[in-house]
């Protein structure tokens, strides 16, 4: 069992999503693990919610959930208490209108603007993602994390996650326990001084 401020990601795919039965798949897993749905993050690239909303020339086009069978299940994942997170946001610049529309709980920013952010690159975008995140009540993630200057960019910043090779390298599975032991379940994980901006797993 997972506790509530620990949460597994994982990447789900456009192809996964169109599956008549997908949501009743991920209900039977989390069933089948009793893992509690606010623990499990689903990304969605965003190259799956653009095909929703662009038109065959490329246009942006009104979006809802009667028109999309694939945004029809995500909320249907949200409202199960799944969270659901939009991967490599601003990659694509994200011309997607109202974000509102969508069934999200986070956003995650691409690791390319983060990693010349505290060099001035990038900086401007990175802080109106924030504002937008922020203002739609969503948690945000900066992805790519590698240094100390960029924990403190994102610490000013008020970003909510960060993931990298700061907190980590990948580890296989059978060393995950051990992991999550020294790092995040004791009384006084040393990754928590770097509040604000708390580590994730992926």
């Amino acid at each position: 069992h997972l506790p509530p401020h620990i949460f597994m990601s994982v990447n789900l795919s456009s192809q996964e999503l169109a599956a008549v039965d997908f949501v009743e798949q991920v209900q039977e897993t989390l069933t089948n693990l009793q893992l509690n749905p606010s623990c499990l993050m689903l990304e969605i690239d965003e190259s799956v919610l653009a095909q929703e909303v662009e038109g065959t020339a490329g246009a942006i086009q009104p979006v809802s959930l009667e028109r999309s069978p694939k945004l029809a299940k995500l909320k249907l994942l949200k409202d199960i208490g799944t969270q659901l997170c939009l991967d490599e946001f601003g990659r694509r610049f994200s011309a997607f209108g109202d974000f509102s529309r969508f069934p999200l709980n986070t956003l995650k920013i691409d690791r390319a603007l983060v990693g010349e952010m505290h060099q001035g690159k990038n900086l401007e975008l990175v802080r109106s993602i924030l504002a937008l995140g922020h203002k739609l009540k969503l948690k945000v993630i900066a992805e790519g994390i590698e240094n100390e200057p960029q924990i403190a960019q994102l610490q000013s910043l008020k970003c909510n996650y960060g993931q990298g090779h700061f907190f980590g390298l990948a580890a296989p599975p059978q060393d995950l326990n051990t992991l999550l032991e020294e790092r995040f379940l004791t009384d006084s994980p040393p990754m928590a001084l770097l509040s604000p901006v708390t580590p994730i797993l992926i």
